[in-house]
């Protein structure tokens, strides 16, 4: 039987326009945001961030990113 590696462990990397990542620094332009499963693991110009082995890349270059924004706009009743 083969063994897989969890879902959860699969890393994609979006190169996006523009990501704010609200840090108060400037939007970055022809950003990477790098995603392990649920998690992010880096986010930085898409030329310093490389293209690691292995991953999946999805383009997105007229698109802009807000890396772990949460919408928390909820009624609860």
């Amino acid at each position: 039987m083969l063994s897989r590696a969890p879902h959860s462990a699969r890393r994609s990397l979006i190169l996006a326009g523009t990501i704010i990542d609200g840090s108060g620094r400037p939007p970055l332009e022809r950003g990477a945001v790098l995603i392990e499963g649920d998690r992010i693991l880096a986010c930085d110009r898409a030329a310093d961030l490389g293209r690691p082995e292995g991953v999946r890349v999805i383009e997105a270059p007229h698109q802009t990113l807000i890396p772990g924004l949460i919408d928390a706009h909820v009624h609860l009743a």
